[in-house]
């Protein structure tokens, strides 16, 4: 779904934006309301502090009083325990703690209200933690006012044992502003610093001073979040600090405690504690709380400033910020609206996080009021989206949020936006988007499936994409925008099948309006998407008021999907369609178009092609119907081609190259059809090609020889004319036209001795009596059939034949070199023959030994034997 086009998403953007509505996004938070609380909350008792917990949600005023409930707000009890405001709350999950400004320490068990003890240090304490197993050990640090951090335990009388962990140079360093812990870790603050404390070891491991020019420490209170076991996140005043605490090595306890104090202390584990960062921010951080994505949330607060046009103070709303964890860049920022913000410090505000089961929330609580702030999530996402009118986003995003069906409701809205402002073209690729098959999971199988195979989802899943698809393309065929809509619609196997009265519409249409958008649609579609008969009964229709060939080709095509062949014939060819011979052959459709042959022949030849005098230009165009003609030969025998040929050829004597070519294939194939039109081949050899009429007339006897000597008479193709007069006997008129009109004396000679005729010599003597140029032939090349002599004697006085002396010397010298080589080959014979005499007399002088028993035979004709 990712086709779309810049342009696309801008024509979307346009579309879903009003001048009010200028936002692009959702915000990244949405917020509520927090009613939970007892009726006295924020009203008649303002909240000090508050604690969020998995376990356990505590919340407490500056009346001393201490409200308790689950995540779910349900109340576990309400109580007051002070006399003074409750600064600190601190919980292990099973008891919990509070400090107060009232000197003391209450710490009480979350589930019995009577196991509850209270501790009293004479002066406010402002921070309390207790130990992670408390139960057992009844550790606690705290600090206060009296400016020292203090381990608290109770020996086993039951009396309380402090333990100063720092001192703080005697409480000269300020009063402690805020304790924290992390399994073994303590951090605290105060005027010094921060100071982060390793219990194991009993040793501060890392001490950072407060910037230069900070405000004082018990002004505007430090805030931590621990984001991992091994960070913590410490946000006080303009400055925030990431601080990552790793193990070094485990050793042997290098304190000791009392016995009661010993289930404080973790196996001993050595750390360290490094700065990874620090930032400073254009507000004082008044909550801070991890965020997904390695960002953190943090509550900002802006003191108030002076206003001088009313003489009282601008106060500011405290604002929701998303900052990265790294660099402190801002992500985003939202105002919120706490009420009674007018009238607040920085140390009335608080930020909890509670990282629940299905989502995570963010608590802003202060002195007067509480709201709860958590991640848009998907619903959220669509919900405003859908609130905006946007959608188009809203359908891209959701589609794991909603069923298919109710997705593609919300696509179709845009769908119709786009359409309410013209933008046709945008809206039909939204269209095929929203529609697509792919979004409902629906593959080609059950798209093409029958009903009774589909279950009830997708049956209706498949009918509501049909329903959808016929209503919009009818929107817009009835708005003239059929001309968009009609590439997009489903066409292929793979999708959903329409009504084929849509697609008999748009053909309809582009029939009458543009011809050439048809042709184009109904090569893209298959026949199968609607009637052909209703298609092909209007461009036949359409064909009669107004003759095209192109659309004669495609009622053609139509006709032949539906097998119609014998139909789709007579269009090829007005159109003129080259291949109509193989569609023709293909569907054994010749005996039927007999009569159309020589047109169908003529329809790839031109005529300047029958005009041509290359005879092999032609031959190239012809070949493949020639072929097919000669192939289909059983089904369309020779002689009728020949017959309708010859029709044809009286109309168009031009067409005669055609049967020319027709039958030198049937001969040069040496087809056994080929016999008896022998004699219609030498007259189209005749006048097509010559060259080749004399080895026809050799190779063939089966034609009229006498209507042969006329064709070559008439044409004065003399050569053809000599063989076929020699043929029949008429050798001296064969001989007079070689020696009158081709005035060759060589062929003349030739002739003669092939005849081996005394009477045709003497004649061809006597008639070359007056051509020198034949006596001069007739005395070189007569050889042993003339004597030369004889020859010479006969010449008439007068007659003067060039060359002649040159020639008479030749033969002498020929005579001599002759007599000469005559006499050398009679001695090399004669000594051969002697040769071979003495060894043949020789041999028979000579005597054999032989076998007695096997040559009885031999022994019984001689009388001697050695």
């Amino acid at each position: 779904e990712d086709d779309g086009t810049e342009e696309e998403e801008e024509d979307h953007n346009t579309t879903n934006t009003t001048d009010d509505e200028a936002d692009d996004e959702p915000p990244r938070l949405k917020y509520s309301r927090l009613t939970g609380l007892p009726l006295a909350f924020f009203t008649r008792d303002a909240v000090s502090t508050c604690l969020i917990n998995e376990n356990v949600f505590a919340f407490a005023t500056h009346s001393g009083v201490l409200h308790l409930c689950n995540p779910d707000f349900t109340p576990i009890r309400t109580i007051r325990i002070h006399k003074a405001s409750i600064l600190s709350i601190h919980t292990d999950g099973y008891y919990i703690a509070t400090a107060s400004m009232d000197g003391s320490i209450v710490i009480g068990s979350i589930k019995d209200p009577t196991d509850i003890t209270r501790f009293d240090f004479k002066r406010p304490v402002h921070a309390v933690v207790i130990d992670k197993n408390y139960k057992l050990s009844r550790i606690f640090i705290s600090g206060g006012m009296a400016g020292k951090v203090i381990l608290s335990h109770r020996n086993w009388l039951g009396s309380r044992i402090d333990t100063i962990i720092d001192d703080n140079n005697n409480g000269n360093g300020g009063p402690i502003v805020s304790i924290q812990r992390i399994d073994d870790i303590v951090v605290w603050m105060n005027d010094n610093g921060i100071s982060i404390f390793n219990i194991p070891t009993r040793s501060i491991i890392l001490k950072i001073q407060r910037p230069e020019n900070s405000p004082r420490a018990d002004l505007y209170w430090p805030r931590c979040n621990f984001p991992e076991t091994n960070r913590l996140i410490i946000g006080w005043a303009d400055y925030i600090w990431s601080i990552k605490v790793t193990i070094i090595k485990s050793d042997y306890n290098k304190f000791s405690l009392t016995s009661a104090a010993s289930s404080f202390r973790a196996p001993p584990t050595e750390r360290k504690a490094e700065i990874e960062s620090v930032f400073h921010i254009d507000s004082l951080v008044a909550g801070l709380a991890s965020f997904k994505d390695d960002l953190l949330m943090i509550l900002t607060y802006l003191p108030p400033k002076k206003n001088f046009k009313t003489g009282g103070n601008l106060s500011y709303p405290p604002e929701i910020r998303l900052i990265s964890a790294t660099n402190g860049e801002e992500i985003a920022i939202d105002e919120v609206s706490l009420k009674s913000y007018e009238n607040l410090g920085l140390n009335d505000y608080h930020l909890e996080q509670y990282i629940g089961i299905d989502s995570t929330k963010y608590f802003l609580i202060s002195a007067r009021d509480g709201v709860i702030a958590q991640e848009f999530n998907l619903n959220d996402r669509l919900d405003w989206y859908l609130n905006k009118k946007k959608y188009y986003e809203a359908w891209l995003m959701s589609e794991h949020v909603i069923d298919p069906i109710q997705r593609c409701e919300i696509g179709l809205k845009d769908v119709d936006n786009l359409i309410s402002i013209n933008k046709w073209e945008t809206s039909a690729r939204s269209l095929s988007k929203v529609l697509s098959l792919n979004n409902f999971k629906i593959n080609s199988t059950i798209a093409n499936s029958t009903q009774n195979n589909l279950s009830s989802d997708k049956i209706n899943e498949k009918n509501y994409i049909k329903e959808k698809w016929e209503k919009y393309i009818w929107k817009f065929v009835n708005n003239k925008k059929t001309d968009i809509i009609c590439w997009l619609i489903p066409c292929h196997e793979n999708e959903v099948k329409l009504n084929s009265r849509v697609f008999e519409t748009i053909l309809a249409f582009f029939l009458e309006n543009d011809q050439e958008k048809y042709l184009k649609l109904s090569s893209t579609w298959n026949t199968s998407l609607y009637d052909i008969k209703k298609i092909a009964k209007l461009l036949e229709e359409k064909i009669e008021n107004h003759n095209n060939n192109k659309l004669r080709r495609i009622l053609a095509n139509l006709y032949i999907e539906m097998d119609e062949f014998k139909l789709a014939v007579p269009h090829l060819l007005i159109a003129r369609d080259k291949d109509l011979l193989k569609l023709i052959a293909k569907n054994h459709l010749l005996k039927y178009f007999i009569e159309d042959i020589p047109e169908i022949i003529l329809i790839d030849i031109t005529s300047n092609d029958l005009k041509d005098s290359s005879i092999n230009n032609i031959e190239i165009k012809l070949k493949d119907n020639i072929d097919i003609l000669i192939n289909n030969r059983e089904e369309l025998p020779v002689f009728k081609i020949m017959d309708i040929f010859k029709k044809k050829s009286e109309t168009l004597n031009s067409f005669k190259v055609i049967t020319y070519n027709y039958l030198n294939s049937l001969f040069l194939n040496e087809l056994s059809e080929c016999n008896g039109f022998e004699n219609e081949m030498i007259q189209m050899l005749s006048i097509y090609n010559q060259r080749e009429l004399l080895n026809f007339l050799k190779k063939y006897n089966n034609y009229n020889i006498e209507k042969a000597i006329y064709i070559c008479e008439k044409n004065e193709y003399l050569n053809e004319w000599v063989y076929l007069l020699g043929k029949i006997g008429q050798n001296k008129k064969a001989l007079m036209i070689i020696i009158d009109k081709i005035c060759d004396p060589q062929q003349a000679i030739l002739f003669a001795k092939k005849q081996n005729d005394k009477e045709l010599w003497d004649y061809l003597l006597n008639y070359s009596m007056d051509k020198p140029v034949f006596i001069r032939s007739l005395i070189e090349l007569a050889g042993n059939i003339i004597d030369p002599i004889k020859l010479i004697k006969k010449i008439p006085e007068g007659v003067k034949i060039e060359g002649l002396n040159d020639t008479l010397f030749n033969i002498t010298l020929n005579n001599e070199i002759n007599l000469i080589l005559n006499e050398n080959i009679l001695k090399i014979i004669s000594n051969e023959s002697f040769k071979i005499s003495k060894k043949f007399e020789f041999l028979k002088s000579r005597g054999y030994g032989i076998d007695v028993d096997d040559n009885k035979s031999i022994i019984d004709r001689f009388e001697t034997l050695i």
